[in-house]
């Protein structure tokens, strides 16, 4: 199958924007581990919940990142995930933007509000695809 260029440049845009995602939590679990490789018999619980966190979050987006990148999906149905998952998702992407829109402005940084702009103008497509497949219209 021959993909149209707009297709593939939306798939290696969520590609990008879900190995951003990934960043954060990686970074956050790498230091984390090697604070505790340094230190292991005085190693804080917060480090373990950090580490229970932020390592499956980190597969998590990578996992998404790679099957947005390769259109390797689910084989009932080529989906990433399930509808329902990707529902929530994107609805967490939108709240991700709404936030970031408000403590920008709150911050009078309105340069940076049109990223979360960005953010919804992505979201709210996405959440209405998957919530069609959810309910079958």
């Amino acid at each position: 199958m021959v993909e149209t260029p707009p297709n593939l440049v939306v798939r290696l845009y969520f590609a990008a924007m879900l190995g951003i995602f990934a960043f954060a939590p990686t970074y956050i679990a790498f230091w984390t581990l090697v604070e505790v490789l340094k230190a292991p018999l005085s190693t804080p619980i917060d480090a373990v919940f950090i580490l229970a966190v932020c390592i499956p979050l980190s597969y998590f987006l990578l996992l998404l990142a790679y099957r947005s990148i390769t259109w390797k999906g689910r084989s009932s149905d080529g989906g990433l995930l399930p509808p329902l998952a990707m529902l929530l998702f994107a609805a967490f992407f939108g709240l991700v933007g709404i936030a970031g829109f408000v403590f920008t402005l709150w911050h009078r940084e309105y340069l940076k509000s049109l990223l979360a702009i960005a953010y919804l103008a992505a979201a709210i497509p996405t959440a209405r695809s998957y919530w069609r497949r959810l309910v079958g219209t």
